[in-house]
């Protein structure tokens, strides 16, 4: 006999507290905030967060999920952005359903008024596609990002984003509570250098004077949002380096009636659709008695309560851990609505999750949005910020690990004056079967606080070189950063160098690869290096800078590196002598720089003659004309004494340092041969006709990567054809990136396939 422990927690309605509109709000963005949403009067904390961010200080609301935290940024930012015409403003953002969502209501407010239709909002991640991008650097005021792509995409061309950084005048940050340990830290600091970049671009060297934030002259102004906070005020000071944050926690949006119902799953015996009858009965707290000690898993148990509470006319988000989960629960979700007769019911339900084309996950969302689906099985993808409307219930698919993370996806359901209800479904964790037989450990205790430091050498190092590559750093400015010890240790290692007016990045002397590319020229098995398969792959440092002569260098020295490594082998292991070479091969039509390069490699002088660049019919030929004419003559004699006798020859000999270079280039190409060995390529992918435009592709392609993560691979490639726009679109949405590499097929008028791959 094993109890079945389930408590029921009732929180009573709260009644909404206004403030009232600003004086300075732009009237049209009123009028449309009325018409669009029918807000007729702010709520108290939506007020305050606006007037402080528009009286220039950096300001964090930290209210309960859906208490309209996204007016209190708007409100200003539109309104300054209406009323002068080269201002910008940047919204960051951790996912790209949040930043979609945000894109829509920003679209929405702006299309009916000349001045706020010119802001041009506009998106700006991966995937963005590549023929947009011009425009939008030079015509949107409203950019929607995310860190990797403000770190990758924009920091890393200050020039080209010299309008945006002029005319910056607010950054969003949304969902700032997620900004935390690692991650946090170096969110941290890429919005610090963002700041950085922004001040100095609107403060031109010998015209620097003192400003308001927000007016051009004293950089942008920050507004952050985050869930319910014990420390937000902290939190976004630490963020952004700055301690002057005004923290806006007073929440003033309604709630309706919330139900929260913690429960064990039920016995694996009971009957399949009890789960969510039993639930409805429940009023209080309370311990079942069930036969069998046999449990039903927490996917099972949550797709039967969501079964259930549709049934019942609850629409119904379910949250759980993984991927896999996901798929599982609304397909069983599905089948247990099919088997009760409500097939109708049955194809109203959907898996979101990371993944999925970006189509698609729009798809979704519009269609949870507006009622078109009735149930969602997802990951915590759609945990932050998107705007739904409309639910009556969340089941929560065990404790997502904290209580921030519960209580953001408790929040979307139920709005404003909505009653809603709430499952804690508890899984195998012991973590979770406390919470539900001790509730006040989850109901009382205050959320979280966000913990992170952007002082931590190994991750702060990286950011300031970074830094000094977009600008030098002045001495206030590593102050600022608080990185005096770790801007000595670059100096003495040499890559950053103490100049007049600050430090600037350097190369250190001595570095066999400054830029820390590794290429693999791979395309079948190479045994040199006890390869069982291989695939052309660039790889490189995340410090590391791709530029065009890093490229150029890192596959000339890769070209000889297999064959480096076997006479190493040979050298060390059969005491074989190599006094010197001939080389030949077309690589060598290029005159001495391979052949340096091959020296260097073999640390052996190599000779060239002029037909070294002729192929490999020259040398076929050579030994058939060596079968033919050789007269006994050994081989050696013969290409001496007939085949080179007149022939001009160079022979160059290794510089020790170069051959010192290369020796530890070779180390460093060892060390990577894990990621090429470790790399996965999907050689094929296809949906029936039949069966296409409806998402298969992207699943398809999503679970390959799983497979191919839980393979051990720490790399995915997959060739495709130039051209494809759609493929092109699927690949980009998954995540995978152009490498540069190409191939051309022997078929037909000749295909030509470009390489694509991505870090698993």
């Amino acid at each position: 006999m094993t109890p079945t422990y389930r408590t029921t927690i009732t929180q009573p309605p709260r009644p909404a507290v206004y403030g009232d509109w600003p004086t300075w709000a732009y009237p049209p963005l009123i009028t449309q905030l009325a018409d669009e949403y029918g807000i007729t009067r702010p709520y108290q904390h939506q007020s305050l967060t606006a007037t402080t961010a528009h009286d220039g200080r950096h300001v964090i609301v930290a209210t309960g999920t859906s208490s309209g935290k996204t007016l209190g940024y708007q409100l200003p930012t539109l309104t300054d952005l209406a009323r002068n015409p080269a201002a910008c403003a940047l919204y960051l953002t951790p996912t790209k359903a949040l930043g979609n969502d945000q894109l829509t209501a920003i679209l929405r407010l702006c299309r009916a008024d000349p001045a706020l239709a010119s802001i041009n909002p506009a998106p700006y991640d991966g995937d963005t596609p590549t023929e947009a991008r011009r425009t939008i650097r030079a015509t949107s005021r409203y950019l929607v990002t995310n860190p990797d792509m403000l770190h990758g995409g924009i920091l890393a061309y200050p020039d080209l984003w010299r309008r945006l950084l002029a005319n910056l005048r607010y950054v969003i940050v949304d969902e700032a509570h997620q900004y935390r340990g690692v991650f946090g830290a170096h969110v941290s600091l890429v919005l610090r250098r963002l700041l950085r970049l922004a001040r100095r671009t609107q403060q031109p060297r010998g015209n620097v004077r003192e400003g308001r934030r927000g007016d051009g002259v004293g950089g942008p102004v920050v507004i952050l949002a985050s869930a319910t906070s014990n420390n937000p005020a902290q939190h976004a000071a630490r963020l952004i380096g700055d301690l002057d944050v005004v923290a806006v926690t007073e929440d003033g949006s309604p709630r309706g009636r919330r139900t929260i119902i913690l429960t064990e799953t039920g016995p694996a015996d009971s009957p399949g659709g009890d789960a969510g009858e039993n639930l409805a009965a429940d009023t209080g707290r309370q311990a079942d008695v069930h036969p069998g000690d046999r449990r039903r898993s927490v996917t099972t148990e949550a797709a039967l309560l969501m079964a259930d509470f549709l049934v019942e006319g609850a629409r119904t988000l379910v949250f759980t851990k993984s991927r896999a989960g996901a798929e599982l629960i609304a397909l069983r979700a599905q089948t247990e609505l099919a088997r009760v007769g409500r097939p109708d019911l049955s194809a109203r339900v959907a898996a979101y999750r990371a993944g999925y084309l970006a189509a698609d996950r729009r798809r979704i969302e519009l269609a949870l949005d507006d009622g078109e689906l009735l149930g969602v099985a997802a990951t915590n993808a759609l945990e932050l910020g998107i705007d739904i409307g409309g639910l009556d219930a969340v089941i929560t698919a065990g404790f997502p690990g904290t209580l921030a993370s519960f209580w953001q996806q408790a929040g979307r359901a139920g709005r404003r004056n909505q009653a809603a209800t709430v499952v804690l479904i508890a899984s195998a964790d012991p973590l979770d079967a406390y919470l539900v037989h001790h509730p006040d450990a989850l109901i009382s205790r205050p959320v979280e606080a966000a913990v992170f430091d952007p002082t931590n050498p190994h991750i702060l190092a990286g950011h300031v070189l970074c830094a000094a590559l977009e600008a030098p750093l002045t001495d206030r400015e590593v102050a600022w950063f608080r990185a005096g010890p770790v801007v000595d240790r670059l100096v003495t290692d040499g890559w950053l160098r103490r100049r007049p007016r600050g430090y600037y990045a350097a190369v250190p002397p001595g570095q066999p690869d400054p830029h820390r590319v590794v290429a693999f020229n791979f395309l079948s098995g190479e045994h040199l290096v006890g390869l069982a398969s291989g695939r052309p792959m660039v790889v490189r440092r995340p410090e590391s800078t791709l530029s065009l002569a890093a490229l150029m260098r890192a596959h000339l020295f890769a070209a000889f590196a297999s064959m480096a490594y076997g006479v190493r082998v040979l050298r060390a292991n059969a005491d074989v002598p190599i006094d010197s070479m001939f080389a030949h091969g077309g690589i060598f039509a290029t005159p001495e720089i391979p052949q340096r390069v091959l020296a260097a490699a073999f640390n052996t002088p190599v000779s060239v003659g002029a037909t070294a660049s002729e192929g490999g019919a020259w040398g076929m030929a050579l030994l058939a004309g060596y079968m033919l004419w050789a007269e006994g003559r050994p081989l050696e004699d013969y290409l001496s004494q007939v085949v080179f006798r007149d022939m001009e020859i160079l022979t160059i000999a290794p510089a020790p340092e170069q051959a010192e270079e290369y020796a530890r280039y070779l180390e460093t190409f060892m060390r990577a041969l894990p990621v090429e060995a470790a790399a996965a390529e999907v050689t094929a992918l296809g949906v029936a006709p039949d069966h296409q435009r409806r998402g298969h592709g992207s699943r398809l392609l999503a679970a390959a990567v799983d497979l191919a993560r839980d393979d051990g691979a720490a790399m995915l490639t997959v060739w495709a054809v130039r051209g494809d726009e759609s493929l092109a679109r699927l690949l980009a949405s998954a995540g995978l990136e152009p490498t540069g590499s190409h191939r051309a097929l022997p078929v037909g008028d000749g295909i030509t396939e470009d390489c694509w791959a991505a870090a698993l």
